[in-house]
Parts: structure tokens; C-alpha cells; sequence
């Protein structure tokens, strides 16, 4: 199998962009590329393309991202268009998701990238610009105190931590408490919405919530050995495998 797997139904959602086959994206950025993501990517160099996107492309139909879209062909993972290793991402949101069947679910079945529920706000979305206005997430954040919208902040902020901490493990880096905190604390949107939503959930305090970011980030990194991490990925192209061959 080769790039003729890359229909125009593909090119379409990814805005006729440069889309790789594992080969080409190695070739490429060879000295850019970590040797474990060489090496999870090789597990299946032939059905697995590399679009080059930064966070994949804006859905305004389903109000969600295409970054990861598996087929029965093929399994299309994007990178930044500045090079790598944005894929780690990726792979460490595939690698953290438990439930085998949303292995094979577009973005793993996230409905949306954001923790709070599109049909909770009035605003108009209508783009890919629109959803990244600080102003509109600000708002909708101080207006909605729900014992459920801090639950689903509480579970999509977990979930982004932990991908993050595997990162450090995709990269080969020694994971260093503070700078982690720190790296999330200063990003917009989970950064920033973390201290806009403070007391929530069980924290009350910033020194809380650091002490928090720093305990998962540090458990995710150990649980995360390089070994377990070509297991469970293998694994999970398994189950995608033996989903193919199904009519």
C-alpha cells in the first residue's frame, strides 16, 4: 500500500495540504524526529499519513477538529506545518484514551476541543478564529459556575495534563516538575481558564491546583515507560488492524 490510499475525499478535509506517508515524513525531518516516535510510526509505515497541520483543520459542520482520522484504509495523524514534533501530541491523546473502541473514532470521539459544551453558550462559532477568541472564552467561563461545567473542566484538563507529561516520555526527557507546571500554567486555554475558574472542583488555591498539575504530571510520567509506550501504541494499531478487515 503507498500514498495512492490518500483519496481526494482526504485532500478535501485537509485543505489539499502536504500529506506524508511515514517515509517521506521521517525522510524529511529525520534529525528533527525523536527516535521513539520513529520507531511507534514504523509499526505501521504504510496506512499510517502525516498532513501537515497544525491541530488539525477546523470542522464548522461538526464543530470539531480533524487531528486524528482513522479509516479502514488508513489512520491520518497531523503535524505542525513548522515541522515536528507536534505528532507526539497525537500520539499521546491515542495512547492515554482507555476505551478500545474510541481507538478507531475520529479525534477520539471528543465531541469538541473545548470543556465547555458549544450548545451551553449563545455566542456564534463560526470558524476556527472564532472558537480561539480569548474574550469569548473568558466570558463563558465566569458566567458558567455549574457543578458540571467545573466536572467537565476537571476531566478535560486531566486528560490534556497527561498527554502532555507522555510528550516528555515521546521526546526522551526527564520530566521536571516545575517546568511542567509552569509550561501548563502559562498556556492559554488551559492555563489561563484554570485560574479563571478558581475555587473550582477541589481546588481552591493556585498553589492547589500547581500541586495537583505537578502530582499527575510526575505519576503519568512513570506509569509511561518507553517499553509500555511501544506496547500500548502496537496495541492499539492492532485493534485498528483487525477493525479494517471487518466489512
Amino acid at each position: 500500500m503507498s500514498k495512492e490510499l490518500i483519496t481526494q475525499a482526504d485532500r478535501d478535509l485537509f485543505k489539499d495540504i502536504n500529506i506524508f506517508s511515514v517515509k517521506e515524513f521521517i525522510h524529511k525531518y529525520d534529525n528533527a524526529i525523536y527516535d521513539v516516535i520513529k520507531r511507534l510510526l514504523n509499526l505501521e509505515p504504510n496506512r499510517i499519513f502525516i498532513p501537515q497541520y497544525a491541530g488539525g483543520i477546523f470542522d464548522s459542520t461538526t464543530m470539531g477538529i480533524n487531528a486524528f482520522v482513522p479509516s479502514k484504509e488508513k489512520i491520518l495523524m497531523p503535524e505542525d506545518p513548522k515541522g515536528p514534533p507536534s505528532i507526539m501530541h497525537e500520539i499521546g491523546h491515542w495512547l492515554d484514551m482507555k476505551d478500545p473502541k474510541r481507538w478507531i473514532i475520529k479525534e477520539w470521539g471528543f465531541d469538541d476541543w473545548s470543556p465547555i459544551p458549544f450548545e451551553e453558550t449563545t455566542v456564534s462559532i463560526t470558524n476556527k478564529k472564532a472558537i480561539h477568541n480569548k474574550a469569548w472564552s473568558y466570558n463563558q467561563y465566569k458566567a458558567d459556575r455549574s457543578k458540571k461545567s467545573q466536572a467537565r473542566f476537571t476531566k478535560y484538563l486531566s486528560t490534556e495534563l497527561r498527554v502532555r507529561s507522555i510528550e516528555y516520555r515521546l521526546n526522551s526527557s526527564s520530566f521536571q516538575t516545575n517546568k511542567f507546571i509552569n509550561k501548563i500554567i502559562g498556556s492559554f486555554n488551559w492555563g489561563d481558564m484554570s485560574l479563571i475558574m478558581l475555587p473550582f472542583a477541589k481546588f481552591q488555591t493556585v498553589d492547589h491546583l500547581k500541586d495537583w498539575i505537578g502530582t499527575l504530571g510526575q505519576t503519568t510520567y512513570n506509569h509511561w515507560t518507553e517499553d509500555k509506550i511501544e506496547f500500548e501504541f502496537k496495541k492499539r494499531l492492532d485493534y485498528w488492524g483487525e477493525w479494517a478487515e471487518t466489512k
